[in-house]
């Protein structure tokens, strides 16, 4: 293997094939051809350039693989250096092992500012490959061997992947829940905005973990006709599941049963979403569907009658590609946008699209789904631009996200400030809904599950369930609040307007809440019971 060099191209798509196969549940994998094919391009031209600098192929191949390898762990090689200095990983234990000034020196420079000290090995590898003699045929081949070998262990991680979950399902699930009979509505049909507002908390959860006030925003909704459920759960903890199962206003237990309750494969639920009862209801009843981008794979309904997506879009995949990498931070230092500016761009694409949606003489159904005040956080209280979590971007939440209660400080902090913003965006929103509408509007602003303050995704007993559980949900009903309740949960939201609005006959399901962990997502625990007790809030305290 050391007279033909590949190992160049193996080692630019491995970094794309290795975050995909640890991401293949929420990834559908045409996410990965245009990262690996620009990949593989870059490699390609930078080995074509190198072999022009060193006029020497095998160091020319080496020096291109140094780069790829130190290009793609950036960020790996900035943590290694935080645990080294801080001590985490048996390296400098502070001021204990080094003068303080040296220490705070060290810390500073090659910590908070590790892009310089990343180019000092960058351009070590590369004079060493310029400097040294012979062909280096030898290192060559290891290098193909090794190349081979990682991309190799990715590409079957992913093929077992495909195989388990294709042989342990047969066939789709949009069709699973039947669409039910109607007679012809005795009024004119609603336009219907479905508004999902991420992680939304309750107000009595705001009020006992945020130490937050949200009355004053809910008595503004209340004088703008909504009906606050004062008591509503999410019907499952995890978005996808959450909004599978109020779009199809049903129960998606019956995948455990199908796929079992061990699996990990997300495929049927995403059909689900996509494919959802509500919406071919709505179609068959003469709307039309409307859906913006949310930037998450699973409620992006690009299958949409009107799908509206800003011009530059990034996904949670390459989100966590580019944030291996130099990139991350060029996107920050220099004139463009950082990743921070293109999830804060889509949040507010979306709340001007909601405000300027343009006449039309059919009803429509419009879904959007707004990751915020779920984090990352990117407003401040006042819409001013923020960024946390600091360093990389990251949509994270619960335990992956916080763990120290430093880190739950500024998660409070953070999550209370968007909140504010948001909850002001909403009222111009609705506002400018109202204004512009020229049939009668329902808008549902709902939270697909509660904050993530004190969640475990991989322990319900160090969950609290009742924070993860407690939701914001509002409902503008024309006409009135019948059929609306306290306690009354997304399941039964669309049950309820097609009752009202479209002439059927719906009975509301038993309000239910399951808890289900990221790894087994359909291994599904009922909360109910300590959720709507009497003094579920005081039993629940967190872990």
């Amino acid at each position: 293997m050391g007279k033909r060099a590949f190992h160049p191209i193996l080692l630019a798509l491995y970094p794309v094939l290795f975050i995909y196969a640890h991401n293949i549940r929420q990834t559908p994998l045409t996410e990965v051809v245009v990262p690996a094919a620009i990949s593989v391009v870059f490699a390609a031209a930078l080995w074509l350039l190198a072999r022009l600098l060193f006029r020497d192929s095998p160091k020319a191949a080496i020096a291109v693989s140094a780069f790829v390898l130190l290009f793609f762990s950036y960020s790996h090689f900035g943590r290694l250096l935080d645990l080294l200095i801080t001590g985490k990983l048996g390296g400098l234990r502070g001021a204990g092992d080094v003068p303080l000034v040296l220490w705070v020196c060290l810390y500073a420079v090659f910590v908070k500012h590790y892009f310089a000290l990343w180019l000092v090995v960058l351009g070590a590898c590369l004079f060493f490959v310029a400097r040294a003699r012979g062909r280096l045929e030898g290192l060559n081949g290891f290098l193909n061997v090794v190349a081979l070998a990682l991309v190799g262990i990715s590409v079957f991680s992913i093929g077992s992947y495909f195989a388990k979950t294709r042989l342990a399902w047969h066939g789709g699930t949009g069709e699973q829940v039947e669409l039910p009979e109607a007679v012809a509505p005795s009024s004119e049909l609603p336009d219907i905005y479905y508004i999902i507002l991420d992680g939304y908390a309750r107000a009595d959860v705001l009020k006992r973990f945020f130490g937050y006030d949200n009355s004053e925003f809910l008595d503004r909704l209340k004088s703008r006709g909504f009906f606050i459920a004062s008591e509503s759960h999410s019907n499952y903890s995890q978005t996808c599941l959450s909004l599978a199962s109020s779009l199809n206003y049903s129960y998606i237990n019956f995948l455990a049963d199908r796929l079992g309750a061990d699996s990990d494969d997300l495929a049927p639920l995403y059909d689900l979403l996509w494919n959802n009862a509500v919406t071919r209801f709505l179609r068959r009843s003469g709307y039309r569907f409307v859906a913006f981008s949310s930037g998450w794979y699973c409620t992006d309904m690009k299958n949409a009658d009107i799908y509206l997506a800003p011009k530059v879009s990034l996904t949670e995949f390459h989100n966590t590609l580019i944030a291996t990498t130099p990139i991350a931070l060029l996107m920050e230092r220099l004139p463009t946008r950082s990743q921070f500016d293109i999830h804060r761009d889509r949040l507010m694409f979306i709340f001007d699209g909601l405000a300027n949606m343009p006449d039309h003489d059919f009803p429509v159904f419009v879904f959007a789904h707004i990751i915020a005040p779920h984090p990352p956080f990117v407003f401040g209280a006042n819409g001013e631009p923020v960024e946390w979590p600091k360093g990389n971007f990251f949509c994270g939440d619960g335990n992956m996200l916080v763990d120290t209660e430093e880190e739950r400080a500024e998660y409070r902090k953070g999550y209370v400030a968007q909140l504010t913003y948001i909850n002001a965006m909403v009222e111009k929103t609705v506002d400018a809904i109202l204004a512009r509408s020229r049939r009668p509007v329902v808008i549902v602003l709902q939270g697909d599950h509660g904050s993530g303050l004190f969640l475990n995704w991989e322990s319900v007993e160090k969950t609290n369930i009742y924070e993860r559980m407690s939701i914001l949900n509002a409902y503008r009903l024309p006409g009135g609040n019948e059929g609306l309740y306290d306690s009354i949960t997304p399941v039964n939201t669309f049950r309820v307007i097609f009752n009202r609005y479209l002439g059927t006959n719906m009975q509301l399901l038993d309000d239910r809440s399951y808890f289900s962990t990221w790894s087994r997502p359909y291994r599904f625990l009922d909360v109910s019971d300590q959720l709507f007790g009497r003094d579920a809030g005081k039993e629940l305290k967190h872990p």
